[in-house]
C-alpha cells in the first residue's frame, strides 16, 4: 500500500464530524513499516495503526485542495 485515504475519515469529512480543519488545524504524517502493518479500512485514528516508525510529524503550511506543504523531516526512532 503506497498511500490511501481511509473511508471512516472521508465519511466524517462529508458529515462534518471530522475533528480537523485542513486550513488551520494540525495535519500529521507518519512513516509505517509495511512489514508489520496491514491496511484496514476500519482504522479511524492514528492510534489504530500498528508499525508506526518514530513519531508522527506535523505538516506545515498546508493548502486546502492541494496536496502540498513545506518540507517535513521524518527521522527514524532507531538506526535503519
Amino acid at each position: 500500500m503506497a498511500n490511501a485515504i481511509y473511508s471512516k475519515y472521508k465519511e466524517a469529512c462529508m458529515k462534518g464530524g471530522a475533528n480537523i480543519d485542513l486550513d488551520t488545524g494540525t495535519v500529521k504524517c507518519a512513516l509505517v513499516d509495511t512489514g508489520t502493518y496491514t491496511f484496514s479500512d476500519a482504522h479511524e485514528f492514528l492510534s489504530s495503526l500498528s508499525g508506526v516508525v518514530g513519531t508522527a510529524q506535523a505538516i506545515a503550511n498546508t493548502t486546502v485542495g492541494v496536496v502540498a506543504s513545506t518540507s517535513t523531516t521524518l527521522l527514524p526512532s532507531s538506526p535503519l
